[in-house]
């Protein structure tokens, strides 16, 4: 959910890691294959066009609009806790970037708080 528009999308999702350009690049696959038969589907974010990140996002095969959910950094705290700083992007006008605090226990990752850093 996003607090820039509250709603869970039922348009395509891009998952992406943040670099300092104003592009994107691709996770790791193992990633992304835990996502498989999961609504909204969840695609590689080289799947979508964002031209020069001003006229929001669409997928390169269906012409469908979008939304780019990115990572920017991962910071482990402990053995069993990280903090990770990440963010949605549909449009110019439509971001926001949070801080999600998870904590490992019985083998599962789950996240126990989240700040709001920024929103567009």
């Amino acid at each position: 959910m996003s607090a820039s528009g509250g709603q869970v999308p039922t348009h395509p999702c891009f998952i992406g890691l943040a670099t300092n350009e104003p592009k994107f690049l691709d996770v790791d696959v193992a990633l992304l294959k835990r996502f498989e038969g999961t609504a909204p589907r969840v695609k590689r974010v080289s799947e979508c066009d964002y031209p020069e990140m001003k006229k929001g996002i669409s997928d390169k095969a269906s012409g469908e609009r979008g939304t780019i959910y990115y990572i920017r950094e991962i910071k482990r705290v402990s053995e069993t806790e990280v903090e990770v700083s990440g963010g949605i992007y549909s449009g110019l006008l439509s971001a926001d970037e949070h801080t999600y605090y998870l904590k490992r226990t019985d083998g599962k990752w789950s996240v126990t708080r989240h700040r709001l850093d920024s929103i567009s």
